[in-house]
């Protein structure tokens, strides 16, 4: 052996750090592309959910508007409950009803349609035969529909009593929405 080979002995083949290395970086890789499909799934349900909420939140503000409404005057009941609400009002098929009545139909953000209602509960006395037209009792049911973008609706309903005794209204709570998880979509799926 040369005196240089001693000082410097040959080294072993460096050909397992440029593997260790690779190994990082494809695991780096990886990670990040796993972060970037989990960010953009994320993103995307989280638009969903704001969508959702402010279709529930039109939809709560088009109940107030109808439990200002049908308690502004219990001697219009009448007017309302005779009326033949269509099916999909929110949906453009009640020009004539929108027409003669637009008080039903509340200013929404735009992008939004609303249609508020009012049905009389079942309270004939037998023999008696139903009349839905009329109350007999100081309660009716009140309800707002409400479609939004991407063809999602929110209904709610609740009760509105007429107090004769001392001339005022008490609403009770929602009935809440309906539907899987509060919407339905395009050809009556589910929102999430």
């Amino acid at each position: 052996m040369s005196p240089t080979q001693r000082k410097f002995p040959r080294r072993a083949h460096r050909g397992m750090a440029l593997i260790v290395v690779l190994g990082a970086v494809v695991l780096l890789t990886a990670l990040v592309a796993f972060a970037i499909t989990v960010s953009n799934r994320d993103g995307g349900q989280t638009g969903k959910r704001i969508h959702n909420l402010t279709t529930q939140n039109v939809a709560e503000g088009a109940m107030q508007y109808a439990r200002a409404l049908f308690s502004s005057n219990y001697t219009t009941w009448s007017t309302y409950l005779a009326l033949s609400y269509p099916l999909g009002a929110v949906g453009g098929a009640a020009t004539t009803l929108k027409n003669n009545y637009p008080e039903l139909f509340p200013a929404v953000p735009s992008g939004y349609t609303c249609f508020v209602y009012a049905r009389d509960d079942a309270d004939e006395i037998p023999p008696a035969l139903p009349d839905p037209t009329r109350d007999n009792n100081h309660l009716i049911y009140i309800g707002a529909n409400c479609a939004g973008p991407s063809n999602t609706t929110a209904e709610l309903t609740g009760v509105l009593i007429w107090d004769a005794s001392r001339t005022s209204y008490s609403a009770q709570g929602s009935g809440g929405t309906h539907g899987i998880n509060n919407y339905r979509g395009a050809n009556n799926q589910a929102v999430h």
